[in-house]
């Protein structure tokens, strides 16, 4: 007889061409005389059994290449001495460093002997003993790779593999190495606890923000400051320690630095654990990635409320004086006119001289308690600009004659442009041309040129003047404009002066939403600039 299995037939079934599958038997036919007078075939089809199988062989097929190809190490153990049956790419490579010949078809724990003293042959007999699935995450485990006994942090699961009677017959097990992951986290969290350490030590308070604002970390220092417990601080953030008056100022200006990227600045008042509120100068910076995007926000707040009761002591002292000497400097300057009414009557010309020097030094003096007096209105936010439409041509012109009758050290040239027509306060514009021509007299020894040029660009009329004297250092030029700020030794000589002219020019033109900047060379001298608002609703 002639057996064939599995035969594939093409046939037509009901119209419609099948691929099949038979097993035949051919089995001949005896006479009676023993001759063979035919050939019995028996056929039985086994198309579903076939396909069957080839689709479990094809799903086989598509698992054993997951399993080789996974990213995850994979291992099946067979047996209770945990054969090692299989094993893929990941696992060979990346954590037992050997070739599959060193270590399929032995025992894991002769494959791998330094296993022996950890707790992973414990763990596999329990599983293999009760069936149920073991996992751990961030598991250590030594392994010896080719440079030694190496660590690593691994995520496992243990999963027992049944026969078909339903009992234990090996382990399969998937590891994923979070080595990396674990080492970096643990990096950072040790440069969290140094931060810690160390904003802790710090008197400053120090808190952080996450991208929105929120804040997520205070210093030990805020906690003895306000007296509050962590939850609560995190709860409610500083609204329940601002003062009433800073609450809505804090919020606008925290917001705007969160919308913008733009670092968070602003002096606002704690209440401490005593109930009373004191002044903090807060500032916070933004922390950027690779990219520039905004991660976190790291804030600091200072307590300066003793600089401020000194700060708020010399205004003080500032406005008294001012207003007290502006009363007697007033009665001199109106004698030394009336004396010098009678200077032609006057035969001696000593006396003459000497009441010009006097009338000399008591408008510097005049200028000086104005300067202060401005300074005290600053401060106090009582300063107000009187604004009206005015030619800036014909301003620059007349404050350029009156300087230059002061000065024979000094020519004062105006590069003339059209006649500009501008909505200010023109005695505070003149005051800031004043300030800048005599700063540019005073810093330019030995140069005899004072330049005032005007011009206008991007909607804004912007008038420079310059000087060719000493110059300023760049570490300098934005020094220049805060108040009483003065630069040390210029050229080897100091300069007198208060250190609130520049201070006051900014505050001015600042208040008719212009700018103020310095373009500068050492020994080649300085050029001041400030813009004004071209304001075509009032033109």
């Amino acid at each position: 007889p002639y057996f064939g299995n599995e035969f594939a037939v093409l046939i037509n079934r009901y119209g419609k061409k099948e691929r099949t599958y038979f097993n035949f038997v051919y089995q001949p036919l005896y006479e009676s005389d023993g001759h063979i007078d035919g050939i019995i075939v028996v056929a039985n089809e086994v198309t579903q059994m076939v396909e069957a199988r080839h689709t479990i062989e094809e799903s086989e097929k598509k698992f054993s290449q997951i399993y080789e190809q996974s990213p995850i190490a994979m291992t099946v153990l067979r047996g209770e001495n945990f054969i090692i049956e299989s094993a893929n790419a990941e696992l060979f490579n990346n954590i037992w460093f050997k070739k599959p010949e060193e270590v399929l078809g032995k025992s894991i724990l002769d494959a791998f002997p330094e296993l022996k003293n950890q707790k992973y042959p414990e763990l596999l007999r329990k599983v293999y003993e009760t069936g149920v699935i073991h996992k751990e995450k961030e598991s250590v485990a030594y392994v010896e790779g080719n440079t030694g006994l190496k660590k690593f942090f691994l995520d496992f699961e243990y999963s027992p593999l049944l026969d078909n009677a339903g009992n234990v017959s090996g382990i399969m097990i998937t590891v994923y190495d979070v080595t990396e992951n674990v080492l970096f986290r643990k990096k950072i969290e040790e440069s969290e606890e140094k931060f810690r350490l160390l904003a802790d030590s710090m008197p400053q308070h120090i808190w952080t923000s996450d991208v929105r604002g929120r804040l997520n970390y205070f210093n030990r220092s805020v906690f003895e400051y306000t007296g509050l417990e962590p939850e609560e601080l995190a709860k409610q953030g500083w609204s329940n320690i601002l003062h009433p008056d800073d609450r809505d100022r804090n919020a606008v200006t925290w917001l705007k630095s969160i919308q913008t990227g733009e670092p968070f600045l602003i002096e606002h008042r704690f209440r401490r654990r005593d109930g009373k509120h004191r002044w903090q100068l807060s500032r916070a910076l933004p922390v950027v990635d690779n990219n520039g995007v905004i991660q976190m926000w790291v804030g600091t707040s200072t307590d300066i409320d003793e600089i401020k009761k000194q700060q708020e002591e010399k205004d003080d002292f500032i406005k008294i004086a001012s207003h007290e000497l502006k009363t007697p400097i007033t009665t001199i300057k109106a004698y030394v006119q009336l004396l010098l009414e009678q200077e032609n009557k006057s035969l001696d010309p000593l006396l003459s001289k000497s009441l010009s020097a006097i009338d000399r030094q008591v408008n510097k003096l005049v200028k000086l308690v104005s300067d202060l007096l401005d300074v005290t209105r600053i401060e106090t936010g009582s300063f107000q600009l009187d604004k009206d439409k005015f030619s800036m041509t014909e301003l620059i012109r007349d404050t350029i004659a009156s300087i230059q009758a002061t000065t024979s050290t000094h020519q004062l040239v105006f590069n003339e442009s059209r006649e500009i027509p501008v909505f200010a306060d023109r005695d505070r514009i003149t005051q800031v041309l004043t300030n800048l021509l005599t700063n540019a007299i005073k810093y330019s020894p030995g140069t005899n040129l004072v330049i005032v040029h005007t011009y206008i660009d991007e909607g804004e009329l912007i008038t420079s003047v310059q000087d060719f004297g000493l110059g300023i250092a760049e570490e300098d030029r934005e020094k220049v404009f805060t108040r009483f700020y003065r630069a040390g030794n210029m050229n080897g000589k100091s300069y007198p002066g208060f250190g609130i002219g520049l201070y006051i020019v900014r505050e001015i033109v600042s208040q008719h939403k212009g700018r103020t900047w310095i373009e500068s060379d050492i020994d080649k001298g300085s050029t001041f600039h400030f813009s004004l608002p071209i304001d075509t609703n009032h033109l």
